[in-house]
């Protein structure tokens, strides 16, 4: 039997361009701790703004360094940082009703910055297709997560009917931030021209 390995694409950073990168992820992972501390309890799964960030992240950063800041994020939580929601420390986050959703930030973060990337000049309304593409994979986490803890029906009732109103709120803000900066920032680009 014969296996066949496609080349791979390896990207060498500079010394720079690394500590750029490094920095960039680290100020991701701050973002996603300060949005997770502005909560609303309901229980078992609080409304936090932790998806913004996991939105906004990758179509600013790109997939690979958004999903790198949500790792690094999710390793803050498991040394114990008072980074998850409302503030709290849960080194065994793993081991709660959410656990389906923080588990899918990282993969949703890369999916949306995929897809975003796949339009080679950005729309309003290929963001949000994006966004609710990644969107669908955290509900996906979510759901299967509180499933675990609930049963499928209670997981969707919990998990997913009262925050929809909230859903479409952020993925409908993330879009907004990230073209109002790129309209900012091609005024900018014209007035150096």
């Amino acid at each position: 039997m014969v296996f066949y390995r496609k080349s791979l694409k390896v990207e060498t950073l500079s010394k720079k361009e690394w500590m750029l990168a490094s920095i960039q992820i680290a100020l991701g992972s701050l973002l996603l701790a300060t949005l997770s501390v502005f909560k609303v309890p309901i229980y078992p799964t609080p409304m936090t703004l932790q998806t913004l960030g996991v939105f906004l992240l990758p179509l600013v950063l790109g997939p690979k360094k958004a999903m790198a800041a949500v790792g690094l994020y999710l390793i803050e939580a498991s040394c114990g940082w008072p980074i998850l929601s409302g503030g709290t420390s849960n080194p065994l986050w793993i081991m709660t009703p959410n656990f389906g959703f923080l588990l899918s930030f990282p993969l949703a973060a890369f999916v949306i910055g995929v897809v975003a990337k796949r339009f080679s000049n950005p729309h309003f309304f290929t963001t949000i297709l994006a966004l609710f593409i990644g969107q669908l994979f955290i509900i996906c986490g979510g759901v299967l997560g509180l499933s675990c803890f609930f049963g499928i029906e209670k997981a969707w009732a919990y998990g997913v009917t009262p925050f929809i109103g909230s859903m479409l709120a952020k993925i409908f803000m993330a879009a907004t931030f990230y073209h109002g900066g790129l309209q900012i920032k091609n005024k900018k680009n014209k007035g150096k021209a």
